[in-house]
């Protein structure tokens, strides 16, 4: 039995002592904030959510912070809004819009692909947003997706990727909506 024992003690101080993991203690190194449109939504203020303007074009501004000593370059993308498997809006899905669709906002809206963020300060992304003339009715929902753009990946460490992720939402200038009838 002794010897199980030692066997045993021996097998997981190995295991623990052979383990080399490294955390960040900053995971929070930078931070992005909308900046909205006149044609903001009342109530709505942690993400974008714009009427349907009819042939005009719409500003709107991103704040990046960059919390850290060192100059970030962060990558930009504007993906279409999907509901994954359970049953959850996903904003970071980068699969295409089909073919057949009409409006298409990973092309409506322009951002720049990527940013430079200087040490210890914030800066203003400045986006804008085309609408076509025709009327709308219905939304039309996509994400803004922002990630750090790092160099290389080091051997047996243990890494952290923190993306964020803001809706944005378009609402038809026309809300009809059918009566439901129970039947």
């Amino acid at each position: 039995m002794k010897k199980i024992f030692t066997l045993v003690f021996i097998f997981v101080i190995s295991i623990l002592t052979a383990t080399n993991v490294h955390a960040d203690h900053k995971l929070a190194s930078y931070s992005v904030t909308p900046i909205f449109s006149e044609h903001q939504t009342d109530g709505a203020d942690s993400y974008f959510d714009i009427k349907w303007p009819p042939a005009s074009k719409e500003s709107f501004g991103i704040k990046i912070t960059n919390n850290t000593k060192k100059t970030k370059r962060f990558e930009i993308e504007v993906n279409k809004a999907r509901t994954n498997r359970n049953g959850i809006v996903d904003y970071s899905d980068r699969t295409p819009e089909k073919a057949n669709t009409v409006y298409k906002l990973t092309q409506m809206i322009r951002l720049p692909k990527e940013v430079e963020a200087a040490p210890d300060s914030s800066q203003i992304i400045h986006g804008s947003i085309s609408f076509p003339a025709k009327d709308f009715n219905g939304i039309l929902m996509a994400g803004l997706h922002f990630t750090e753009k790092t160099t290389a990946v080091e051997k047996n460490t243990v890494s952290n990727t923190i993306a964020y992720n803001i809706p944005f939402v378009i609402r038809g200038n026309h809300d009809q909506r059918p009566t439901p009838r129970l039947s």
